[in-house]
């Protein structure tokens, strides 16, 4: 989060102060800082990140953009999981497999290729995003009674 708002902060001074850094782009420089390492970062490689000054203009790479891209990715996956792991996310998605889906679904003894296909298509209702494995799904679903 900490590389979030260094960028965040640059992207301010960039959009509303001619690109001139202030006191909350130079803290969030120097937070940043302390945990710019590819080990904190859990990256290969750090977003290139200039200097802040407080009242110095301040400068972007492409580089920095493009490792940053790869932190909000990060971001939102660890986000996606922990969200996909919770009791309400679990109660959204009753309510919405409910609403999409009057009564439990059942699935013929297909091949196990078909059957994937279909969950993911159920899913896909909800207008969620469809899972990548569908086999601990699948037993959730059973679990559930939502499908047979």
């Amino acid at each position: 989060m900490r590389c979030y708002r260094y960028f965040k902060e640059c992207r301010n001074c960039l959009a509303h102060k001619g690109g001139i850094a202030d006191d909350k782009t130079e803290d969030a420089y120097k937070e940043f800082l302390v945990v710019a390492t590819t080990t904190n970062l859990g990256v290969k490689e750090v977003p290139v990140h200039e200097p802040i000054i407080k009242g110095q203009p301040i400068k972007v790479e492409l580089r920095g953009i493009t490792g940053f891209c790869e932190i909000i990715l990060k971001i939102l996956t660890t986000l996606d999981a922990e969200f996909a792991r919770s009791e309400k996310a679990e109660k959204e998605f009753l309510r919405r497999w409910k609403n999409a889906h009057v009564s439990p679904i059942f699935l013929t003894r297909r091949n196990i290729y078909q059957r994937e296909n279909k969950i993911r298509g159920l899913v896909r209702k909800l207008q969620l995003p469809e899972p990548t494995t569908v086999s601990d799904l699948e037993t959730w679903l059973l679990s559930k009674r939502l499908i047979f």
